[in-house]
């Protein structure tokens, strides 16, 4: 709900960048570009809009974003803002960035082996797959069974490789997944594509995901616990988890 959403383009099919057309087929850089707008307001992932799609205003849906979140829109780097027209805060792009990856974009699904930014779409390695992840927000101590949470997490690639992140080939694409355990430590829930690697992580570099959670059926204190992924597996390394009380 950052970016001109989704949502408002199935509903007024106007030529939003994250939005596609109802009954008609999803495009394959859909989740690459939606991953970008959720990570707005980070600074490469703006200047990766730009470069794509010459991306020029942002709309902010403030009733859709959770209150610690609206903080980091008070200020933003290389955006001004426009004003408020209700509950949705408009921004203009200041940095004018040319559109030089636009072609790329449109023929990213046919690019053999490499990401947009020319990364290699590999696997990596089994022993190579670490990871950091700690939250920058944390989820509500209490939530109802059954519902929707949203975090914030910080990943960081502990690797010696490149990460791949701006690609349509969902099995090389590295996302952020997470699992839900019981008060006896059983898994109960888990998405392993929750959200996907917005671009390029190469080793030591980092970036804030914000991911939507289903909560599972049950009732008491339940760990969730976030990771990476890629082609089904998970990745090993630090990670916070948080104790969420699921109420019925």
């Amino acid at each position: 709900a950052v970016i001109a959403s989704q949502q408002a383009s199935v509903l007024h099919e106007k030529p939003l960048i994250d939005g596609y057309r109802m009954r008609v087929r999803i495009p394959a850089i859909y989740e690459s570009v939606r991953a970008l707008a959720n990570t707005l307001p980070d600074r490469r992932a703006l200047a990766l809009l730009q470069r794509t799609t010459g991306l020029r205003y942002v709309v902010v849906h403030l009733d859709r974003v959770p209150a610690s979140w609206r903080q980091k829109w008070r200020s933003v780097e290389g955006m001004s803002r426009v004003g408020f027209f209700g509950y949705d805060l408009l921004f203009e792009v200041t940095d004018q960035i040319e559109a030089d990856l636009a072609a790329d974009l449109v023929a990213l699904p046919r690019l053999a082996g490499r990401t947009l930014l020319g990364g290699a779409t590999a696997l990596i390695a089994e022993g190579a797959r670490t990871a950091g992840l700690q939250f920058t927000t944390l989820p509500p101590s209490a939530v109802d069974s059954g519902g929707n949470l949203r975090a914030e997490v910080l990943v960081e690639n502990q690797s010696d490789s490149l990460w791949p992140g701006l690609t349509t080939d969902r099995d090389r694409r590295l996302y952020v997944g997470y699992r839900w355990t019981d008060p006896a430590g059983e898994l109960v829930a888990q998405a392993m594509r929750a959200e996907a690697l917005p671009f390029d992580l190469a080793p030591g570099e980092s970036v804030v995901v914000p991911v939507c959670v289903r909560v599972p059926a049950g009732r008491g204190d339940f760990a969730l616990n976030f990771g990476v992924t890629q082609d089904g597996g998970w990745f090993t390394g630090n990670s916070d988890f948080a104790r969420v009380r699921l109420l019925q």
